[in-house]
């Protein structure tokens, strides 16, 4: 997903993809590699490892959602995209694939500001080491959130009497077509 301000520039990013882990399990696809690269004996880094103590990542098999990779623009974080970006993605995903699970790798110091229940992860499990990753070696949580409950997040969102509609969405008449 793909999100622009009003010139047209890209100022918020969010990738998922579905893996099915049918006949094997999460764990065995990170720590492997797989659940990245192809061929992770030729395209891994040197180096590159990762090692999974979370006990959850051995019982997530089937259909799931790895969500993550969202990036926002230095001049755009702080505008709650981050509140926003995460609920469209999971939206779009459980509407478009039916998997049972939505996962990701939340770093320590984001998992810290309590960015977890933010995103919509209410299961959070240490640890993920990251060695030498492309994103470098750090420290992360396995975060997770079932197919059920994400959906009852996404609709919390919805019909909170907070959101707003933007005024001049309101004052506007739709002209209608071949009348």
């Amino acid at each position: 997903i793909v999100g622009r301000d009003a010139t047209g520039r890209i100022v918020a990013t969010h990738a998922a993809r579905l893996y099915d882990f049918t006949g094997t399990t999460f764990y065995d696809e990170a720590v492997s590699l797989r659940l990245f690269y192809k061929d992770p004996e030729r395209m891994r880094r040197p180096g590159e490892a990762l090692e999974i103590t979370a006990p959850s990542a051995r019982k997530i098999t089937g259909l799931t959602i790895f969500s993550g990779a969202a990036w926002y623009h230095p001049d755009f974080r702080g505008r709650s995209l981050s509140t926003i970006m995460p609920r469209i993605g999971k939206a779009y995903a459980l509407a478009r694939w039916p998997a049972s699970t939505i996962v990701s790798f939340m770093a320590e110091d984001i998992h810290a500001r309590g960015f977890a229940p933010r995103f919509g992860y209410d299961t959070v499990d240490w640890e993920v080491g990251m060695k030498n990753t492309r994103v470098g070696t750090l420290r992360a949580a396995l975060v997770s959130v079932s197919r059920e409950r994400a959906l009852e997040y996404i609709a919390n969102f919805l019909s909170d009497s907070r959101a707003e509609v933007d005024t001049g969405v309101l004052d506007r008449g739709a002209q209608q077509v071949g009348r």
